[in-house]
C-alpha cells in the first residue's frame, strides 16, 4: 500500500494511490505529475491510459485521487465505484471512496467503505486513521482510541494517528495519556507547532499555567518563524486582569484574533490558533440573494437592528449555541474588563429584533474603523434572522463609516455567500493597518 504524496491538497493526507513501481512508464509519468501537484497533466495522463486499458481498475483509482484533489468530487466518486465494480477487493478504492463520503458528512457510508478496506487489508494504516477520524466526527471517542491504537501498534511513528489519540484523550479527560502523546510527537520533531498548542491546553486544563504559557509560545515560535511571536502570550491572574485585558487589546491592534485559555482566576491571553485565513467583507461586495432580499423587502418593518445593546444576554446565547470551544470563562472576563475601560479596542454587539423580540445577535470587537465579529446565533424558530442580521449589521456599519467586517479565522460557506473573500494573516495584518 502506497499513500501517492502528502503535500499540496489536504486530501492527499487521506487518498490512497497505487504503487509506483508499475511497468508502465506512462503510468509512472502520472504518479510523478501527482505528487509534483501538476494535477491537470496527471489527469490527462490517466484518462489516455484509460482509453488503452478501459478494464484496469488501478487507473480508474488513479484518476479518482487526482479528481478528488481537483475538487472535482462527483466525478472522484464515479471513478472510485468504476475500480470498485472491475475490482471489489481494492482496499485503496475503497478507502477513497469513504474519504468521498466523509467530505460529505454521511458518516455511517464513510465508516462501511473504510471498513471494507481494512478487511480486505487489515494493515492498511490509512484507513484504519481515516476511520479513527470519521468516528470523532460521530462523536465516538471510544471507537476513534480504538482505531488510533491500532494504526500506532502497526506504525509507532504515526504522528497523526498519535495526534488525534492525544486529542481523543484530552476529550476523555486523560491527561496524562494525552500529554504523553503529545510529548513523544515533540521529541521526533522539535517544530511541531500543533503538538505544543495542543499540550497547552491541556496544561491549561490541570491549571498548570506556567507550562502552557511556555507551551503557547514555543507554538507560535513554530508557527510563525519570520518573528512576529515575541511578546504575544501572556499570563495573567485575577489580580493582573486589567493588565491583560490591554494585553489582549495589543493583540487586536496589531491585527490578531484573539484567544483566552484557563479560568477568571488564572489565564492565558494569547492569539488565536487558527490564523491561517481571515474572512473579510466589504461592503460593495455585500451579496445579498433573491430569497433574502424578497424576504427582507417583505418583512422588513419588523426587523429592528440595534447596536451595543443586550451584550451579556447575546453572549450567553452564543456561549448555549456554540459552547465554550473560544468564549470561555477567562475570555468572558477578560471581555467585561474591557468593555468596563471603555477604550478602543471595545466589545460590543448587534441585536436582531421581530416584533420587539431578541431573535438573533452578534458579539465582537470594534477598533478604529474596524469590526471584528467573535460569534453569532439565531433563535432556531426563526432561521432566516441569523443571515437578516448579518445584511443589517454590515449595512450599519458602512453607514457608519467602518471599512469592512472582519469575520475572523476561516471563510466557511454562510461567509462566502455574503461575498466574504479569504486572506492570508499577513494580507489582513497589512489592509488592517492601512485602515
Amino acid at each position: 500500500m502506497n499513500a501517492v504524496g502528502n503535500a499540496g491538497s489536504p486530501h492527499k493526507n487521506y487518498f490512497t494511490g497505487e504503487d509506483a513501481h508499475m511497468d508502465d512508464i506512462l503510468f509512472k509519468k502520472g504518479v510523478v505529475a501527482y505528487e509534483n501537484d501538476e494535477l491537470e497533466k496527471a489527469e490527462h495522463i490517466f484518462s489516455s491510459i484509460i482509453l488503452l486499458e478501459p478494464e484496469n481498475s488501478k487507473i480508474y483509482n488513479m484518476r479518482g485521487v487526482v479528481y478528488a484533489n481537483r475538487k472535482l468530487f462527483d466525478k472522484a466518486m464515479a471513478d472510485f465505484t468504476t475500480a470498485l465494480e472491475l475490482n471489489p477487493q481494492s482496499a485503496h478504492a475503497f478507502n477513497n471512496l469513504g474519504g468521498m463520503y466523509r467530505d460529505k458528512k454521511r458518516y455511517k457510508e464513510a465508516i462501511a467503505n473504510f471498513s471494507k478496506a481494512i478487511a480486505i487489508d487489515d494493515q492498511h494504516t490509512i484507513a484504519i486513521y481515516n476511520r479513527g477520524i470519521t468516528y470523532n466526527d460521530q462523536g465516538l471517542p471510544d471507537e476513534a482510541l480504538a482505531d488510533f491504537n491500532r494504526v500506532i501498534k502497526i506504525d509507532p511513528l504515526n504522528v497523526g494517528a498519535r495526534y488525534q489519540r492525544g486529542n481523543a484523550y484530552r476529550e476523555k479527560r486523560l491527561f496524562a495519556r494525552a500529554l504523553e502523546d503529545y510529548g513523544r510527537i515533540i521529541e521526533a520533531d522539535s517544530q511541531n507547532a500543533d503538538a505544543f498548542y495542543q499540550r497547552g491546553v491541556v496544561y491549561c486544563d490541570q491549571g498548570r499555567f506556567d507550562k502552557a504559557e511556555d507551551d503557547f509560545n514555543r507554538w507560535l515560535a513554530a508557527s510563525h518563524p519570520e518573528g512576529i511571536a515575541e511578546n504575544l502570550i501572556k499570563r495573567f491572574n485575577r489580580d493582573t486582569t486589567r493588565e491583560g485585558a490591554l494585553h489582549a487589546a495589543s493583540l487586536i491592534a496589531a491585527g490578531f484574533y484573539m484567544d483566552v485559555k484557563g479560568t477568571p482566576q488564572d489565564a492565558v491571553v494569547m492569539p488565536y490558533r487558527n490564523m491561517k485565513e481571515r474572512s473579510v467583507l466589504f461592503f460593495d461586495k455585500l451579496h445579498v440573494g433573491k430569497t433574502i432580499s424578497r424576504h427582507i423587502r417583505q418583512w422588513g418593518a419588523r426587523y429592528a437592528l440595534r447596536f451595543d445593546v443586550e451584550f451579556d444576554e447575546i453572549f450567553t446565547h452564543c456561549v448555549e449555541r456554540h459552547g465554550e470551544a473560544l468564549f470561555t470563562p477567562a475570555f468572558r472576563h477578560c471581555l467585561e474588563v474591557m468593555r468596563e475601560g471603555g477604550a478602543a479596542p471595545r466589545p460590543v454587539s448587534f441585536a436582531l429584533y421581530k416584533d420587539d423580540k431578541l431573535v438573533a445577535g452578534d458579539i465582537g470587537i470594534q477598533i478604529g474603523r474596524v469590526y471584528t465579529s467573535y460569534s453569532g446565533y439565531y433563535e432556531k424558530d426563526e432561521p432566516s434572522s441569523g443571515i437578516v442580521q448579518l445584511i443589517l449589521m454590515a449595512r450599519h456599519l458602512e453607514e457608519n463609516g467602518f471599512a469592512f467586517v472582519d469575520f475572523g479565522p476561516g471563510n466557511f460557506s454562510y461567509k462566502s455567500r455574503l461575498g466574504a473573500v479569504g486572506m492570508t494573516h499577513r494580507e489582513y495584518v497589512e489592509l488592517f493597518h492601512s485602515t
